[in-house]
Formats: C-alpha cells, structure tokens, sequence
C-alpha cells in the first residue's frame, strides 16, 4: 500500500477522533455553566492542522526520495518514464507514486493547486520556468527539493534536456526565467 493511502487513513482517524474530542469538551463546557455557549474547541483543531502538516511533509520527503532515485535519467520529449522523461512526464510520474494525478503538459500543472510566493515556497512544490526562448508562457516545471523562504531561492529537481537532476534558483538560467509556483500537497 502506498504512503499516501496509510498516511490518509491515519489522518482521517486523527482528524474524525480530534473532532468528536472536541465537541465532547465544548458539550461538558456547556453542561457545567450554560452561560459558556461560546467556548470552542480551537486548540483541538490546530492539533490537527499540525498533523495535516506533518502528514504532508512525510509526503514531500516521500516524493524527493522517489524524484532522486531518477537523476541521470535521459531526457526525452513527451516521455514518462521511467526509463525517460520530460519535465511535467517527471513531476507526474513522481506525483503518481503518491496516488496524486497531475495534469500532463507544464502549463496544464501550473494552473492546479495553489499559488505560492517565492517566501512560501516549501519542499514538494512545483515550479515553474519559461522555455528555453524565454517568454512569459510555462514551459518546463520542477519540484522543490529544499526551499530558503527568507533569502526566496529554492533547489529543485527536474528532467532538463541533460536528463533528470538537482539546480538552483539562483543559477542565472532559471532566475531570468522563473514564472511562478504552486502547491499541490495543500492543508
């Protein structure tokens, strides 16, 4: 079974038994003194914020590791693996490895998830970059491996027309033509 599918089934018991704590502790409020309608089970749910946000990081950790085990796999256009790749065949590719679908083409997968600012940025990300003639049209897409949100530049792994590796923000190639950013793996 996939990590996906356990960590979900853990997560929709946490969540289901963090509620029904919950409304517990607001209705034993409420029986004590009438007059505390108004108590709220806050702590609660940011408990299980907390684990959503820890369930999507083992995500993240769970898509890098796969992404990695494919560096210095050749590049080759309209190809998905695993033995090639284009870029969105590569996030795609890694993405289904979590049961979650992605889009297939760069500018299709630039329009799911949400958007996110260079400071938001976190592992498991997709970037987005325009092609190699510049432009403000997506054309090539990668995956956050480590972000730096206060300096916003970010390493990613992507299939490159070099074949599958790891650069920087900050090499002058992608910051003239980085175009944007979102998140898939949301709270």
């Amino acid at each position: 079974m996939c990590f996906k599918k356990i960590t979900a089934a853990i997560l929709s018991f946490v969540i289901s038994s963090t509620l029904s704590l919950a409304q517990d502790r607001v209705a034993s409020f409420a029986d004590a003194d009438n007059s505390s309608s108004h108590v709220t089970a806050k702590p609660m749910f940011c408990a299980a914020a907390a684990v959503i946000e820890s369930t999507n990081n083992a995500i993240a950790d769970a898509l890098i590791e796969t992404a990695s085990k494919y560096v210095g796999t050749p590049y080759r256009l309209g190809s998905t693996g695993p033995n090639r790749f284009d870029c969105s065949g590569f996030t795609s590719f890694v993405y289904r490895t979590e049961d979650i679908q992605l889009m297939r083409r760069s500018a299709d997968q630039y329009t799911q998830g949400k958007r996110v600012s260079l400071s938001e940025l976190k592992k498991g990300d997709l970037v987005f970059f325009s092609g190699s003639r510049g432009g403000s049209r997506v054309g090539h897409v990668g995956m956050v491996v480590e972000a730096d949100n206060d300096s916003r530049s970010f390493r990613f792994i992507h299939a490159s027309c070099h074949g599958v590796r790891e650069d920087s923000s900050t090499d002058s190639y992608y910051s003239s033509r980085y175009i944007g950013a979102c998140r898939i793996l949301e709270n």
